[in-house]
């Protein structure tokens, strides 16, 4: 199994591969980079809202846990990565977070 560094790793390179190629980035987000940063972007918003418990499907109490802990722990690597794919900047995303539960 990969460290969460070597996934970043990878994952970056093939997004960046992709630019390299000069694939379009479809307004649909299909595919292509855009795509990518659709699916990372869902990610994130799907870790959020089991954290905070809502979305509009249930989340029993240790999912919710386990995405609070996600979404707090310090220097999580995981979180980092995920932020950095879907294009978003970690430290907003955490601000948001920390205002929504009132921390």
């Amino acid at each position: 199994m990969r460290t969460p560094q070597a996934r970043m790793e990878w994952h970056r390179e093939r997004l960046h591969a992709s630019v390299a190629r000069g694939e379009p980035e479809p307004a649909d987000n299909t595919g292509g980079a855009a795509g990518d940063r659709a699916l990372w972007c869902a990610v994130l918003v799907r870790a959020f809202n089991d954290a905070l418990g809502d979305g509009g499907y249930m989340v029993d109490a240790h999912l919710r846990k386990l995405a609070h802990h996600w979404m707090t722990r310090a220097n999580n690597p995981d979180r980092r990565m995920v932020c950095d794919f879907a294009g978003v900047d970690e430290d907003y995303v955490m601000r948001q977070y920390a205002a929504k539960v009132g921390a």
